[in-house]
């Protein structure tokens, strides 16, 4: 990876945060990709990778400039969550992590973007599900061993995660500022829809 790549920084930073971490201590850490997202850029021995990848798998090359970077900008989050997870067994603190990963809206399909959201209608932008439905998973050790490989059918909302991590940090996730210009707290904790596979929220 050439030394400028952003991302390739970005997954530096976010290993030396887990090798350097005392792990007796607890441990929240973000990693916020730039991924997906236009400008569309990625190494070239990436876009050579998927190359490979599409041709061994019998798929034909790609017609399109704009999703042979989409393609392997995925292929390069893929790696990198990878890498991240096996970082973390490597401490030996997988078995008591949680991961939450979550996109922030559906795929742009305008040019030179290059997602597709099939089978949903609409995209980034839209009110559409394919614009406001998007990947997420929970994963790690931590996670009860009876939601292990079973798909979450409630509505979440990204805003909740705030909500729910201060809860499971034993903290409270209600701002009481004494300036009263802050607006109150957006989201709430959805680890018990989580566990019961229900609707984190029943209001409209």
């Amino acid at each position: 990876d050439p030394p400028c790549y952003i991302e390739h920084i970005f997954r530096e930073s976010s290993l030396k945060v887990i090798q350097d971490h005392n792990a007796s201590e607890p441990l929240f850490h973000m990693h916020s990709f730039h991924l997906l997202h236009t400008p569309l850029e990625v190494p070239k021995s990436y876009l050579a990778k998927i190359d490979r990848i599409v041709k061994a798998k019998g798929g034909k090359p790609f017609d399109d400039r704009s999703r042979r970077l989409y393609h392997a900008m995925v292929l390069y989050l893929d790696e990198t969550v990878g890498t991240l997870i096996e970082a973390l067994k490597t401490k030996g603190i997988w078995n008591k992590t949680l991961v939450v990963f979550s996109s922030d809206n559906g795929g742009p399909v305008y040019i030179p973007a290059g997602a597709n959201n099939h089978p949903l209608r609409g995209a980034k932008y839209s009110d559409f599900e394919g614009g406001i439905r998007t990947n997420a998973f929970v994963a790690g050790g931590w996670l009860p061993e009876s939601l292990r490989g079973t798909r979450h059918q409630g509505v979440i909302s990204i805003a909740d995660w705030y909500a729910t991590f201060c809860v499971l940090a034993g903290i409270d996730p209600v701002d009481r500022p004494s300036n009263r210009s802050v607006p109150p707290t957006d989201g709430i904790n959805i680890w018990p829809a989580l566990l019961a596979n229900a609707n984190g929220t029943t209001s409209p």
